[in-house]
């Protein structure tokens, strides 16, 4: 959001107040809700109409606690159905059942450590576009992984099953989180629509897009992608109608900023045919830039109409982060 002048004095005040100890009052850990057609709304935020997900919110808090984990003492919160879930880096997702906007606002401006507040946008994925052959250029290369923000990948496509990345530092089905990232069992990436490691494309959007990435070349099989050799790392923030929220995009770039910082996976770039429309997520901006930090590439969808987008932004593709690129269509 963006605050006027006096806001942001507020906020920064609020910032250099130091918190009493407190006890470890939190919520047991859990998964976001499903996204279904009936938990969409619209408000008008910044004096635009856009769709939200009703009652949750994204923000930052000063400190971070692992992905899925309560990211706010329980105290800090006003009422008790009130609750938290990190979205990992610092970011949160904030549950409020029946508050107002201003209710909200109100509390995130007041209570310290809260670094920004805004509704939970949701995102959807565009109608698919046309992709120039460039293998006169290159084929690719089996040591770069290229993460996937989608409605996930049919993993067992056989154009695509060779070239999807697979996690050396997790053991399939153990039960465990092998590497302490926390994500237990994230051998093929992690859905963070449902909060497992189901990444099966249910949609087919993830797929095809996938396909246009990387499918394996010159084999005799379906298409062939602009990286014959790549691995593919569905991380999964579209359901099966191909619709998603900020949160869960928020929570997947973390992952992938996560496991290039702290895990050494060769995570070049992000690919992310998805938009959320005109309004801009402070969140998210932070988030990419957090990603562009480490050194990838946000490559983002220009959208598909036939728009300006210097007088009608399209986010997250009009981001001014130095990491972002905007990809329009081609043929």
């Amino acid at each position: 959001m963006n605050w006027n002048s006096q806001r942001r004095r507020r906020w920064h005040g609020a910032d250099r107040l130091g918190l009493e100890p407190l006890e470890s009052r939190y919520l047991l850990s859990g998964t976001m809700p499903a996204l279904s057609a009936q938990s969409i709304d619209q408000i008008v935020w910044q004096g635009q109409p856009i769709d939200v997900r009703p009652g949750y919110w994204n923000g930052r808090f000063e400190s971070a606690v692992p992905y899925g984990q309560p990211a706010i003492p329980q105290s800090l919160l006003p009422l008790p159905t009130w609750t938290t879930f990190s979205l990992g880096n610092g970011f949160f997702s904030l549950s409020a059942p029946g508050a107002d906007e201003q209710l909200v606002v109100d509390w995130a401006a007041a209570t310290p450590g809260v670094l920004e507040i805004e509704p939970d946008f949701i995102i959807d994925a565009p109608p698919l576009i046309q992709a120039p052959a460039a293998w006169g250029v290159s084929t690719g290369n089996r040591t770069v992984v290229v993460a996937v923000l989608d409605s996930g990948i049919d993993l067992t496509h056989p154009d695509l099953a060779a070239n999807l990345w697979v996690n050396p530092r997790d053991v399939a089905a153990n039960g465990i989180d092998d590497e302490l990232n926390g994500f237990v069992d994230d051998v093929s990436g992690w859905n963070f629509i449902d909060g497992t490691n189901n990444v099966q494309d249910g949609f087919g959007h993830g797929t095809h897009v996938s396909g246009i990435i990387g499918a394996v070349g010159n084999n005799a099989v379906g298409v062939t992608g602009l990286g014959w050799q790549v691995q593919l790392m569905p991380l999964k923030i579209l359901n099966n109608s191909g619709v998603g929220t900020a949160s869960a995009a928020v929570a997947a770039i973390n992952y992938v900023t996560l496991m290039r910082r702290d895990f050494e996976t060769n995570i070049v770039v992000s690919n992310n045919s998805w938009g959320a429309g005109g309004i801009a997520s402070t969140v998210m901006r932070d988030a990419i830039r957090a990603m562009g930090d480490v050194g990838i590439t946000f490559v983002a969808a220009a959208g598909n109409s036939d728009s300006n987008n210097d007088i009608i932004p399209n986010y997250p593709g009009n981001y001014d982060v130095s990491n972002v690129i905007s990809v329009a269509a081609s043929t």
